[in-house]
């Protein structure tokens, strides 16, 4: 009488602690202390579950690549964004972070990512990883149980910025070097900018 729902109990809590929020106690629901005890287990793994869901589909919704670490380091959730970008077909679930990325932990991601869960702290960092190719600006979130990481390619912002400003240089070079006078006029009819030519022109 007391012995089976009592085990019961702690079988489902185990359960529970290791992150199978379907299971249910298989208590009966009565009147007895054990089966109220039991409907208060249920009703509060259905509530765990749902917002687990929820939190799942929120994460998995955003378009920047996620992860989430534990205190020990070792990687309890990646969206679909990231298993894009990271895996190359590799399983990431359950390892350490450093063994699956092992060249994080020279790159200043790497570095904002132990100072987050070292200090507690909110860290930003960008850089490039030259095994992808690609330019990364990442963003990490500690919290009591470990760190969630959110980070996405820049690789194409970066590029433009870089030809857009290559653009602006070439411009005022040839602006400045030009061998005929020219100017930049506002639309209320005043000199924004004249290069050295035209000044001489005028005098």
């Amino acid at each position: 009488l007391i012995g089976r729902p009592f085990h019961g109990l702690l079988a489902v809590a185990d359960r529970w602690r290791n992150g199978d929020l379907a299971a249910r106690s298989g208590v009966r629901s009565d009147s007895s202390e054990f089966g109220r005890l039991a409907t208060a287990f249920d009703t509060m793994a259905a509530a765990l579950a749902a917002r687990e869901r929820a939190l799942s589909m929120a994460l998995e919704s955003t378009t920047d690549n996620v992860l989430v670490l534990d205190r020990d380091w070792r990687i309890s959730f990646v969206n679909g964004h990231a298993k894009a970008t990271l895996t190359q077909d590799r399983e990431l679930l359950g390892q350490v972070l450093w063994d699956a990325l092992p060249k994080l932990d020279d790159h200043s991601i790497g570095g904002a990512l132990r100072t987050a869960m070292d200090q507690g702290v909110p860290t930003y960092a960008s850089g490039s990883s030259p095994t992808l190719g690609k330019d990364f600006e990442a963003h990490a979130y500690p919290s009591i149980d470990g760190l969630t990481v959110f980070f996405r390619d820049v690789t194409h912002e970066r590029r433009t910025a870089a030809a857009l400003l290559e653009t602006a240089q070439q411009f005022r070079a040839t602006f400045e070097q030009a061998a005929v006078g020219m100017a930049q006029i506002g639309l209320d009819g005043s000199f924004l900018r004249v290069n050295d030519k035209l000044a001489a022109i005028l005098g």
